[in-house]
């Protein structure tokens, strides 16, 4: 007998991305209304190390790897949060 029970995966028409974007590493996560985590993934995930993992290209890849995990929800439409840590005085500092 095959008692091998199917996976059933929900479908989410609308879900939320939240990315952290930090001086050293870049954070994406994707959740449906709920809050409960379809997919995510980090630049150190990707194979990024060091300050390499700040970069834009890095956040790209991150990106690419976050919408490979949560293919099989077919999520349509995504509202995106973005929490972005700076450093106030280096910008103070930079636009003098």
């Amino acid at each position: 007998t095959n008692n091998k029970k199917k996976t059933v995966v929900k479908q989410v028409p609308h879900g939320r991305a939240y990315i952290q974007a930090t001086f050293n590493n870049t954070l994406v996560s994707v959740t449906d209304q709920n809050g409960d985590v379809l997919g995510w993934a980090s630049s150190g995930m990707v194979g990024f190390k060091g300050p390499k993992k700040a970069t834009p290209y890095a956040a790209g890849q991150v990106v690419k790897k976050v919408v490979e995990a949560i293919k099989e929800y077919n999520v349509k439409e995504v509202s995106v949060f973005i929490k972005q840590k700076l450093n106030i005085v280096f910008l103070i500092n930079y636009l003098q």
